[in-house]
């Protein structure tokens, strides 16, 4: 029986840590923190903008698609990166 993850799934996994290391450095975190907000704004509109606000909603209600392990791999990467951005709450 073979457990690894789809090319599809790869291709997600890579993407998301791809993205999340160009724009999301670690200066991130701690400029929020000093800025008093919430959240970062910039990545938060380049999450929604990659779709994974709407991972796990069916296509059919304008979500991806995706099923609850690509929600887990997009949750994995946005953890890794340390990310400022609610979408952990928002999930």
């Amino acid at each position: 029986m073979n457990f690894d993850f789809s090319e599809e799934q790869k291709l997600l996994q890579k993407t998301a840590r791809d993205y999340l290391a160009e724009h999301c450095t670690l200066a991130a975190p701690r400029a929020l923190l000093e800025s008093g907000g919430t959240h970062d704004e910039a990545l938060w509109k380049g999450v929604a903008e990659m779709g994974w606000l709407g991972a796990a909603v069916p296509e059919s209600y304008g979500g991806a698609g995706f099923g609850r392990l690509e929600l887990a791999l997009i949750a994995q990467e946005l953890g890794r990166g340390g990310g400022p951005d609610p979408v952990g709450p928002g999930a």
